[in-house]
């Protein structure tokens, strides 16, 4: 069982990932405002860490929030 945990998460990255893609270009998460208009990443996965670049609205934070724990319960 311990050789199938790796393979169990990368697809549950690949659904988070395209998930955050999807709340950004529904503007539900809006996109952080970066220095002199640079293209800001909406997310970077590295290993078991994950950083999610957006403005800290409400609006934003709230949607995120609400994702997140959605994303939780579905996959533990």
């Amino acid at each position: 069982m311990i050789l199938l945990s790796p393979l169990l998460f990368c697809p549950a990255e690949e659904v988070l990932s395209r998930a955050i893609f999807k709340l950004m270009n529904s503007m539900r998460i809006l996109h952080m405002v970066s220095p002199k208009g640079y293209i800001t990443p909406s997310h970077i996965f590295y290993v078991d860490d994950k950083f999610i670049f957006c403005r800290a609205d409400n609006k934003s934070l709230q949607n995120l929030s609400i994702f997140l724990q959605k994303y939780g319960d579905f996959f533990g």
